[in-house]
C-alpha cells in the first residue's frame, strides 16, 4: 500500500448493540467539523448483501454483468463492485488511498490488526480484550467495566462529546 502520506486506521470494533455506529458517526462529525477528511468502512457482518437502490440504470449495469459499476452525481460518487466474492480489508484499504482522505476509520472487521478501539457492553465482552491485537483504547457505558480494562485507555461512552479530544489524540498516534 503506496502512499505519500501517512494515513492514520483506526477501527471501532465490538458486538452488535454496542455503540460502534453512534462512536464512529459522532467522531466523524468532530473531525468533518475540522475539515479533517474522513474516509469510512463498514463491515456488513450480519450475511447477506448491503441494501442498493434497485430499479436503477446503474443497478442493471450490475445485473447484467459488469464487475464495476458507478453512477455519478452532482457532488456524490456511488460504486458498486461486483466480482463474485468480497474484497479483503486490504484490498479496500488500497482503493481508499486513492481518494485525498487524512484518516480511515473502519466499523469492524474484529479480527484484523489495525489499531482498534474496542467497545464493551458488560464484563462478558471483556473476553474481547484478550482475543483482539492491536487495542489503543476501550469505550464503555460502565465505570466498573473500565476499571476491569485498566490496561488500556478508557473512554467514557456516556459522554461522547468530553472524549473527543482523547479520540482524536488515539487516532492520529495511530
Amino acid at each position: 500500500m503506496s502512499q505519500n502520506k501517512h494515513i492514520p486506521i483506526v477501527q471501532i470494533v465490538g458486538y452488535k448493540s454496542s455503540g460502534k455506529t453512534a462512536l464512529l458517526t459522532a467522531i466523524i462529525r468532530y473531525l468533518s467539523e475540522k475539515n479533517i477528511q474522513v474516509g469510512t468502512i463498514k463491515h456488513h457482518g450480519h450475511g447477506g448483501e448491503p441494501e442498493f437502490v434497485t430499479q436503477t440504470d446503474s443497478f442493471s449495469h450490475i445485473e447484467a454483468g459488469a464487475q464495476l459499476g458507478g453512477v455519478q452525481g452532482d457532488t456524490q460518487l456511488q460504486l458498486i463492485f461486483n466480482r463474485g466474492k468480497g474484497m479483503s480489508l486490504d484490498e479496500l484499504l488500497r482503493l481508499y488511498f486513492l481518494f485525498p482522505l487524512d484518516v480511515i476509520l473502519i466499523e469492524g472487521y474484529k479480527q484484523a490488526n489495525y489499531p482498534k478501539i474496542v467497545l464493551v457492553r458488560n464484563e462478558k465482552d471483556l473476553l474481547l480484550l484478550e482475543t483482539l491485537t492491536n487495542i489503543i483504547g476501550v469505550g464503555a457505558r460502565e465505570k466498573q467495566i473500565l476499571k476491569k480494562a485498566r490496561d488500556f485507555q478508557g473512554i467514557n461512552l456516556n459522554n461522547i462529546l468530553s472524549e473527543m479530544h482523547l479520540l482524536e489524540q488515539l487516532i492520529w498516534k495511530a
